[in-house]
């Protein structure tokens, strides 16, 4: 039987990432598709956002850990931005370009993500360390 609290973690995890899921839908029926392309603009701002906040929220706990709850933590970085930054659907989008022989796209949507969202990461976490000093 599982103990109470894990069950609340798992409800706080829940309701991150019902969130996260809805922000996420709403980024991608928003932002238009590239030409040719189903909705990547969407995954990748998705993505380049979660990966910016995942980088501001750890400097900030590594700088301030007092403040932040283990259940705020599951809140917002496993739930919310976990749910956010749809990992699935860029891998889903990355095949597809592949399968179709869209080797430009394919290579424009594997830089956008991961190359953008180092740096969106680095930004965040740059940001919120330059603030706290």
């Amino acid at each position: 039987m599982p103990r109470m609290g894990f069950l609340i973690d798992l409800a706080v995890v829940a309701l991150g990432g019902a969130f996260g899921a809805v922000v996420r839908h709403g980024l991608t029926a928003a932002l238009p598709a590239l030409p040719g392309s189903k909705a990547m603009i969407g995954t990748i701002v998705a993505n380049l956002l979660g990966c910016m906040a995942i980088g501001a929220l750890g400097q900030w706990v590594e700088l301030d850990a007092s403040n932040w709850s283990q259940r705020q933590l599951l809140l917002v970085r496993v739930g919310m931005l976990g749910s956010l930054t749809t990992f699935s659907t860029f891998t889903s989008e990355a095949w597809s370009l592949g399968n179709d022989g869209r080797l430009g796209m394919l290579l424009f949507h594997l830089a956008a993500h991961l190359i953008m969202g180092f740096t969106a990461f680095w930004l965040g976490s740059t940001l919120v360390r330059e603030l706290a000093t």
